[in-house]
């Protein structure tokens, strides 16, 4: 996406617009593209104007409405185009500053053990995986090519690039710089966890209104206007207006709830770091899933099930003849097909999230580990018989067998401890394939090798740090946690609930309309003159309501809106909750979308058993 936007920029960004815009430059700086905010301007004001000249050579063969629809896209588009390299430069730095934290505490960690910021920068951009570690990187190897003379230039005009980012982060930067100053390893490390915590916390207040705004525009109003729509459509009666609803409750009100998300999340000042597991050797590729033991492509197998599942629903829907109230319940399959479809394919990344899982939870109990080592080589214990305590003090505990198969190597083959850990064939590492695992015993095999001493101190000081971490991450989950509550009850139940009863109402309403013009063409048939004329102009639109919209499409359109708002709001809470964790943010949009289907099912059809249950009473009494 960022080459296709830099090419077309370089094609329309003819136009002599050069508006001055610091904040436009700086994030084309930070994003590192090839272009100038002349052609950002040039190509947001061109392209829409080109693709809006098309359309307009096309109003020969297409109808004026969707003249109009695709007009307001090219301008929407355009806008889109403009704040394409803002919107860029938070997401890069968003990504970014998931590993903030972590990049600080290797780097502190390294420089603790050997003094030496070239080291430690190369020891940070080796460990990690995302892209603070291709951009540490990158500092390394613009060092090697001549560009700065030292690590020390670079990482100080890398720092000057965050400033108006992450201050805390660029300060952390200054501060390794400094790193022979006493207490400026802990003052950084300090500085961008409780950074983390205090923005987060600011911005899960400040966050109220905007899942408010989320709430109402995607959840509460177009729900409210649907109860409506019956009535809405009935007194338009205009050509189209059916096709209008749809436009509005499938396309364009979703783009609506989409563009607030994004808005509210690129506001996020920071973001939990992903678990990488690409190295792990049960995780499996994207887009495959496991079945019996062996690895499929998934997407065959969920549009094979979608197909499967959809073709009851597509035959029910052109072979009902009379209208009905009770039609909307054959055409559930085609929202069962696209949520199955949906569930299938999404779910198919619950496998690589266990994985994540057991990474994570080794990675908690390694906090403890570490510490445990460190205390029992703190009273000058040998390495072996401090490992042997470690092991049998974490019994019960899956980082328990890391230590015990650690102690069989060294016993068994007479290795190091490095070569115990690391060894490619039987090293311990291999049965625990985590880069921070990794990471902290790379150092503290390197600090065994000066004295026990220096690793127990080592092995302490960066149990503080990530246990510090680690309560920074739980303190803000539990923060968002209260932000996010309301949309899983919505998410769950309201949501689903709602739309069942709306679409069963509706249908209702339409069914006594039509009865109501059945009886109005009896009595208009018994009226003559102006009377009759009127009567039969002001009330015979009852008797059409079935032909603008029947119950069985306007269950689809809701079924279809439920599950575009279901995905987005999941997509949402998951962001918040988890930052950019794929694998999170699917499985949890699966497991919503199925249960708000079923509970939208169930609700339904209940519903419309209930109403048609009342219909031979209501008959009796003459109300219709």
């Amino acid at each position: 996406m960022k080459i296709s936007y830099e090419r077309l920029c370089h094609i329309f960004g003819f136009l002599p617009i050069d508006l001055k815009n610091k904040k436009l430059k700086n994030a084309i700086d930070f994003c590192e593209l090839n272009i100038t905010t002349r052609q950002v301007y040039s190509t947001a004001i061109a392209f829409p104007l080109f693709l809006i000249f098309i359309g307009i050579i096309a109003t020969i063969v297409v109808p004026p409405l969707i003249i109009f629809v695709y007009i307001l896209l090219c301008l929407f588009l355009g806008y889109y185009l403009y704040r394409y390299v803002i919107s860029l430069q938070k997401s890069l730095a968003l990504q970014l500053t998931s590993e903030t934290v972590t990049a600080v505490i290797y780097m502190a960690t390294s420089l603790r053990e050997t003094p030496n910021l070239e080291r430690a920068v190369d020891f940070a951009a080796s460990n990690l995986s995302g892209p603070l570690g291709k951009d540490l990187k990158k500092i390394m190897w613009d060092v090697y090519e001549g560009k700065y003379t030292s690590v020390d230039e670079a990482l100080a005009k890398y720092a000057m690039k965050w400033k108006n980012i992450n201050d805390d982060f660029a300060t952390a930067l200054n501060l390794l710089r400094n790193y022979t100053k006493k207490g400026a390893l802990e003052e950084a490390v300090s500085l961008v966890t409780s950074g983390a915590r205090t923005r987060t916390k600011d911005y899960a207040l400040e966050l109220r209104n905007p899942v408010r705004l989320v709430d109402a525009l995607g959840f509460t109003f177009p729900l409210l206007a649907l109860t409506l729509a019956p009535m809405i459509l009935m007194i338009i009666q205009a050509s189209g207006s059916a096709e209008t609803l749809v436009s509005i409750y499938v396309i364009f009100l979703p783009l609506i709830l989409f563009w607030l998300i994004k808005i509210t999340l690129e506001k996020r000042p920071w973001t939990f770091p992903i678990i990488d597991i690409s190295d792990h050797p049960d995780a499996i590729p994207e887009r495959k899933i496991k079945i019996f033991g062996f690895t499929l492509p998934v997407l065959p197998i969920a549009i094979l099930v979608g197909i499967t599942v959809a073709i009851p629903g597509i035959i029910n829907l052109f072979s009902l003849r009379e209208f009905h109230f009770m039609n909307s319940i054959y055409t559930l399959p085609i929202v069962w097909a696209i949520t199955l479809s949906f569930c299938i394919y999404l779910y198919s990344y619950k496998h690589n999230l266990k994985v994540m899982e057991e990474v994570k939870k080794t990675e908690t109990e390694f906090i403890t580990a570490i510490y445990a080592l460190g205390d029992r080589l703190a009273t000058g214990v040998p390495l072996e018989s401090a490992l042997e305590k470690t092991a049998k003090s974490l019994s019960g505990l899956s980082i328990a067998h890391f230590f015990e198969k650690t102690i069989y190597n060294i016993k068994t083959f007479g290795m190091t401890l490095e070569r115990a850990i690391f060894d490619p064939d039987i090293g311990s590492i291999k049965y625990y394939p985590s880069k921070m695992v990794k990471c902290i015993m790379k150092i503290l095999s390197d600090a065994v090798k000066k004295s026990l001493v220096s690793a127990s101190k080592v092995a302490i000081w960066v149990h503080e740090h990530l246990k510090l971490m680690h309560a920074t991450e739980q303190d803000v989950k539990d923060v968002v946690d209260e932000a996010t509550s309301a949309m899983r009850i919505e998410c769950y139940a309201l949501a689903p609930f709602t739309c069942a009863i709306i679409v069963a109402f509706a249908s209702l309403v339409m069914h006594i309309m039509g009865v109501i013009g059945v009886l109005l063409k009896i009595f208009t048939g018994q009226l003559t003159g102006i009377s009759g004329v009127l009567t039969t102009g002001v009330l015979a639109m009852f008797a059409n309501i079935n032909k603008i919209i029947p119950p069985e499409y306007f269950q689809i359109v809701v079924g279809i809106y439920l599950i575009e708002i279901i995905y987005l709001l999941s997509m949402f809470q998951s962001k918040l909750e988890n930052g950019e964790n794929k694998c999170a943010q699917n499985v949890l949009t699966a497991k919503y979308l199925f249960i708000s289907t079923f509970i939208y099912t169930i609700t339904l059809i209940f519903t419309l058993q209930l109403f048609n249950a009342l219909l031979p009473l209501a008959k009796l009494g003459g109300i219709i």
